[in-house]
């Protein structure tokens, strides 16, 4: 649509009409696909095999959001940070996971898996 009055500068760009020859700063933005590598402890590994079925498959899709989206897992039950770098979070009402992350770094170490009761927090 072609319009008869010649436009201000915030009117063209309000129009979005010619917008590029505004800016005179182009930001680049870099956005990166990272994969975080998961790597679950012996003890961790015998823990969650003496855990019932359901909760093995919620442990593997923990470990996959791990690796997908890193060491902060808000969406998780009880999820919580336990320290400098140690987290938690609850896979059912008994069964917990904690790991530790170093920031700076893509590895993701799982370091128990197993009953509240017992675990290092």
């Amino acid at each position: 649509m072609r319009r008869s009055k010649k436009l201000t500068r915030s009117e063209r760009v309000l129009d979005g009409e010619a917008i590029l020859p505004y800016f005179r700063t182009v930001i680049m933005c870099y956005i990166y696909d990272v994969e975080f590598s998961v790597k679950v402890v012996k003890s961790a590994r015998k823990g969650i095999e003496s855990a019932p079925e359901r909760v093995q498959e919620s442990f593997a899709l923990l470990t996959d959001d791990l690796k997908a989206s890193g060491p902060v897992q808000s969406a998780w039950a009880n999820y919580s940070k336990l320290g400098k770098d140690k987290y938690h979070c609850h896979l059912s009402h008994k069964w917990v996971a904690c790991w530790t992350w170093e920031q700076g770094t893509i590895i993701i170490e799982v370091y128990y898996a197993g009953s509240r009761e017992n675990a290092p927090y």
